[in-house]
């Protein structure tokens, strides 16, 4: 059922709209059908007992032997009249009030209260014509008139008056009024009205969701880190106040990430001359080994303020966003690191063209596989497309990550190396910036141990092209 639900503003307004107009459609055309069957049921039984009564008058007015040919004449497809010895209704049964109104209705136009009549509700078709044929004197010679007879509808009224020859004169009556039936001009109204609503909500849902599709586009490169100007307030009024919103969170956004960045160079800055001074007082120290340790030390905070800083850029990174292919990045980093003399192949499925930074994600991509040659000695890497994203695969052949540990490592100066050594443990910020710099663009980077030994790390980008 969730899979014939239409899944757009349009589609289920559409929906909506023409569900409401069918079912008001088929209450008003079941309201008028029953003012309909009100109105031919007066009209029936007007006709009904003005035709009963002139063809008593005429049977009694008229000689016996023409009797069969007059009720003959008179019988039409959905009236039947025949005279017979005996009541075709042998049993009045309890009489309903719209018996008493026919009967009454009757004797009013017959102006003999007195008279015997019979009358029976919803009599089969079958039954009458039991009757008829046994005691009519139908001309058998109208065979057209006979099959329309026997197609007629199967219920009826039938109605008996005695006459004053002592006879019977039998009518039995269609009382059909006609079924409810979804065609004609009700379907041809419910069809030009479904056409009339879809074409308008199709065209005004268009007006009315386009600025939602701007802010949606807008959202998406701005969540994508590229850079977003503020968007024209349009639209209904609901809308307008949407988009107004997005423009004031992109400004606080902006504004907070560009203040943090102008405060951690400031700091990186104020820390600098400090760190130098104490550089050169280090010099001074009469203990050799005394002074190696400080120089490390100094270098350390040196290389964190560094790495603090270029994390921080990273994050308020204006690179302009390009259409670029992917696999030719993965292929010039892994070229870069092969001319350094490391293990590294890598092997690109076909060209995988991505909106995305080209410097940020080249640098991704290398701080991946600068950890995959430090802790793994090899790396080996692929590149290719699947379900719309570029899928960028780095394995080692390094002892991996304790499973517990797996997600700290992304954590900034988060190392697994605890000896504080810049060779052989960084500042701990690589898999930081690069898991920045992907979700960034809308991606995401897992890693898993693989069962024969080493780490891969999986890079995915959704490919969002213009």
């Amino acid at each position: 059922m969730k899979r014939l639900i239409p899944q757009s503003i349009a589609g289920r307004l559409i929906v909506l709209l023409l569900i409401a107009l069918v079912v008001a459609q088929i209450a008003t055309g079941l309201l008028f059908y029953r003012e309909r069957r009100e109105v031919l049921s007066l009209i029936n039984r007007e006709f009904l007992v003005g035709r009963t009564a002139a063809m008593v008058r005429l049977v009694e007015g008229s000689p016996t032997e023409l009797h069969g040919s007059l009720v003959a004449t008179a019988s039409t497809r959905r009236l039947q009249f025949w005279i017979s010895e005996h009541s075709a209704i042998t049993d009045n049964g309890k009489i309903g009030s719209k018996v008493q109104q026919l009967r009454d209705a009757m004797a009013t136009a017959l102006g003999t209260p007195e008279r015997q009549l019979r009358i029976d509700l919803s009599v089969p078709k079958h039954e009458a014509s039991k009757h008829r044929d046994q005691w009519s004197q139908v001309d058998k010679r109208n065979k057209q008139h006979e099959r329309r007879w026997r197609r007629g509808p199967s219920n009826g009224v039938l109605l008996s008056v005695k006459l004053l020859t002592g006879r019977w004169l039998n009518l039995y009556a269609d009382a059909h009024s006609g079924r409810f039936r979804l065609r004609g001009p009700w379907l041809v109204s419910l069809l030009l009205m479904a056409t009339s609503i879809i074409v308008i909500v199709i065209v005004m849902i268009r007006r009315i969701t386009r600025p939602m599709k701007t802010l949606a586009d807008a959202a998406d490169r701005f969540g994508r880190g590229e850079h977003v100007v503020p968007l024209e307030l349009s639209g209904p009024q609901e809308v307008r106040r949407t988009i107004r919103a997005f423009n004031e969170m992109r400004e606080r956004l902006v504004r907070f990430v560009d203040d943090r960045t102008r405060m951690l160079a400031a700091i990186s800055h104020d820390l600098r001359t400090p760190i130098t001074s104490l550089r050169l007082r280090a010099e001074f120290v009469d203990d050799a080994e005394s002074r190696r340790k400080i120089i490390e030390t100094l270098d350390e905070m040196q290389a964190m303020i560094e790495s603090t800083l270029a994390f921080a850029r990273e994050e308020a990174a204006q690179e302009d966003t390009q259409s670029i292919d992917v696999g030719a990045i993965v292929q010039s980093v892994c070229s870069e690191f092969v001319e350094m003399g490391h293990d590294v192949s890598c092997s690109i499925a076909s060209p995988i063209v991505c909106r995305c930074r080209p410097i940020a994600i080249k640098r991704a991509i290398r701080n991946l596989i600068e950890n995959a040659v430090v802790y793994g000695q090899t790396a080996r890497v692929s590149a290719c497309e699947e379900g719309g994203e570029a899928l960028v695969r780095i394995s080692d052949q390094g002892p991996g990550i304790p499973w517990d540990k797996i997600d700290d490592v992304f954590e900034p100066f988060a190392r697994l190396e605890t000896s504080r050594n810049r060779e052989t443990g960084g500042a701990g910020l690589g898999l930081s910036i690069a898991r920045s710099i992907v979700r960034n663009h809308g991606g995401e980077i897992t890693l898993e141990n693989l069962d024969a030994g080493g780490l891969e790390a999986t890079v995915r980008i959704p490919i969002a092209l213009e």
